[in-house]
């Protein structure tokens, strides 16, 4: 089946004033967008959600304290943004430098360590000379 032969003639039709004004700004230079508008345009791409470490913190105080112990791996599964993970990481971090929880041996869980643990632990050791 043949195709159809191509019209030659442009049928559209343009208000001179459009014509005329199109005709004008070819090779003018485009400016820019306004600084406002590209601040704002750049906010949205860039500024990622913050999340705080305190606020993981808690949750993971909390997480710790409902369970005998915690899965790391699990820790993770629900958290798909990357500051909230850094976040995870770092209140795993402090809660273990401040003796509130501690990491299994295998390194595959957490588990909480009662206050009172922690002080005998931190007590000064009797030295024998």
């Amino acid at each position: 089946m043949p195709l159809p032969e191509p019209q030659k003639t442009y049928l559209r039709t343009y208000p001179a004033e459009v014509l005329r004004s199109s005709f004008l700004s070819i090779g003018k230079k485009q400016l820019p967008p306004s600084k406002a508008a590209m601040q704002e345009k750049l906010q949205r791409v860039v500024s990622p959600k913050t999340v705080s470490v305190f606020s993981k913190i808690v949750w993971l105080m909390r997480k710790v304290s409902h369970a005998e112990t915690v899965s790391l791996v699990t820790l993770y599964d629900d958290i798909s943004d990357r500051s909230a993970r850094v976040a995870v990481f770092l209140a795993v971090l402090e809660l273990t430098k401040h003796g509130r929880i501690g990491i299994s041996t295998d390194g595959t869980s957490l588990y909480r360590i009662s206050r009172k643990a922690a002080a005998a632990d931190t007590a000064p050791q009797e030295i024998l000379i």
